[in-house]
């Protein structure tokens, strides 16, 4: 991860939660649209100045003080590792339980777990405390979960 703070975290883990369509595992799209629209912005560069008539365009880093381009999409890289690393977690812990025959249910929504143990783990950083993620050993699945997968 970058040395950016837990905060910076926080509001990216946000804005990919507020984009993100409604539906099963649209987060985790999200936070690849978000990395691949940084990557683009990178390739581009950033306008450094505009001649007469916008007929003279220079491009630049960025100043002191603002995060970089390469930050920023370190950030969302980030966010993509961690959610991989919290959804192999509760993967395995399916995989493990004879409850759910060593399987995860078909049609399971893992953004409705990974994103608040995400978004605590930086809040809780934000806090100071030192956090790792968390043991889900006693996953179960939520009493609202309904197996019955419907496609549009």
């Amino acid at each position: 991860m970058t040395n950016k703070s837990p905060e910076a975290y926080l509001a990216k883990l946000i804005i990919a939660w507020d984009r993100a369509t409604d539906g099963a595992n649209t987060f985790y799209n999200q936070l690849i649209a978000e990395m691949k629209s940084a990557d683009e912005l990178i390739a581009k560069g950033s306008l450094a100045g505009v001649g007469k008539n916008a007929a003279n365009q220079s491009y630049k880093g960025y100043g002191p003080g603002g995060d970089t381009q390469e930050e920023i999409r370190g950030m969302w890289s980030s966010l993509v590792a961690l959610y991989d690393q919290v959804k192999a977690k509760i993967t395995a812990e399916f995989i493990a339980s004879a409850d759910f025959d060593n399987a995860v249910p078909a049609g399971f929504d893992f953004d409705a777990p990974v994103y608040p143990i995400l978004k605590q783990i930086f809040t809780s950083q934000a806090a100071g405390a030192t956090v790792t993620l968390p043991d889900i050993g006693d996953l179960r699945v939520p009493l609202n979960y309904s197996a019955t997968v419907t496609t549009a």
